[in-house]
């Protein structure tokens, strides 16, 4: 499993919100998404895990450090250097993707990964991997890891996730409600 950090399991901002942050990584406030911890330790009892962010690769290791730990045992953390830079001819910008050809290298079967992010538009060549996860930017009430935790492991044993149609999973743990 492949996890994002930026609005899927962490917010950043550089002016603090009304609460107090959660972290301090570079001029970054922190602020844990609700059921973070929870996610992260269910998630690791039934996947193996990996970070691909397209931030920074300081500020991915802070929140990586803060999130599971010094020692975490994670298959592989990559930050925007490992992105692709691409041309978005929608938006007439550029937009680091992540490709994850780039993975299946490694060795890692891709009928088997699931990625969890929050920018479908990052994972357009491989979307079939993609559970996407709503944006989070600081709300306490958010319980988006709390569902998608139980919709993930209901994936933990299906052999070829790309057969999946994982489109709309939300709606199958909060009766359509966000």
């Amino acid at each position: 499993m492949i996890l994002d950090l930026d609005e899927t399991l962490i917010f950043g901002t550089i002016p603090p919100l009304e609460t107090p942050a959660d972290c301090r990584v570079g001029g970054y406030h922190g602020y844990e998404r609700p059921f973070v911890r929870e996610f992260i330790a269910s998630c690791a009892a039934a996947f193996r895990l990996a970070v691909w962010t397209s931030a920074t690769e300081a500020y991915a290791a802070g929140v990586v450090d803060h999130l599971f730990g010094a020692r975490a045992e994670l298959d592989f953390v990559w930050a925007r250097e490992r992105c692709t830079l691409q041309f978005d001819h929608h938006d007439f910008a550029y937009r680091h993707t992540k490709n994850i050809k780039k993975v299946k290298k490694l060795g890692y079967d891709l009928e088997r990964i699931i990625v969890v992010d929050n920018t479908a538009a990052k994972w357009t060549r491989s979307y079939g991997n993609l559970v996407l996860a709503s944006d989070y930017e600081g709300d306490p009430e958010d319980n988006e890891l709390q569902l998608m935790g139980v919709y993930l492991q209901s994936l933990k044993s299906v052999s070829n996730v790309l057969s999946i149609e994982k489109r709309g999973w939300r709606g199958r743990f909060d009766g359509g409600h966000r």
